[in-house]
Order: C-alpha cells, then structure tokens, then sequence
C-alpha cells in the first residue's frame, strides 16, 4: 500500500451517503484480480449474511455497522488474502455483537472461516 493511501485510510471519516455495497464491488474487483471465480462469487454471499446479522446495528458515529467490516476487508485486499481470510474479515464482528453463534458460522462458511472469526473475538 502507498503510504498516501494508509494516510487515506486512516483518515477515514464516516460517508453516510455511500452505499456499503459500492464497498463490496471494489472488494469483488479486487479479488477478481487474482482469485478464481467460484471464490469471488461467494463474498456477496459473505457481504449479504454480514449486512443481515449486523442489520439494526450503528456505531457511535451513527454509520451502519456493516461498514466497520467492509473497510477493515478493504485494507486486508492489499494483502491479497485467500478467500477464508476474506470470508472472516467481513463477518468478524458477527460472532462478538450479534446473536449469530460460531455454529451457524460453521454451518454457513466452514471450519475455517468459523475458527477465524472465532479467534478474532479473542484477539484484545
């Protein structure tokens, strides 16, 4: 990443007139580089069941709170992570501020993407 777009990054200000979901597409473009297509075509999936489980939820700032997720995933796509990675990073909060447990995470996105998220929860 090029240190004006960390400084960007970090100087993020809430845009509550920016659909989180134009925050997906430049996700799925990114990803589209270089991650086989089947994989690409789950993170909508990932997005959908992150934006449901989060769907009453604001932050202090009064921003949705599927937005925290989609930008932390933004930052990560610089890493050109595996799809797994991608999949947890949008549902890390999921477990930790929603009545969704690791089970239905499980059940939904597999032992890996589960575990990930469920270790993000410990992290401090």
């Amino acid at each position: 990443m090029h240190i004006r777009q960390l400084q960007e990054f970090f100087d993020y200000k809430p845009d509550f007139s920016e659909d989180p979901q134009h925050i997906v597409d430049g996700i799925i473009a990114t990803a589209k580089t270089y991650l086989p297509a089947a994989d690409v075509a789950t993170i909508q999936k990932t997005y959908e069941f992150a934006k449901a489980a989060h769907e009453r939820g604001k932050r202090h700032s009064w921003e949705p709170y599927i937005v925290h997720p989609l930008r932390a995933t933004v930052f990560l796509m610089f890493l050109k992570p595996d799809i797994a990675t991608i999949h947890a990073c949008i549902l890390h909060d999921v477990i930790e501020d929603t009545d969704i447990p690791y089970s239905t995470i499980l059940k939904e996105f597999g032992k890996d993407v589960a575990d990930l998220c469920e270790w993000l929860v410990k992290v401090s």
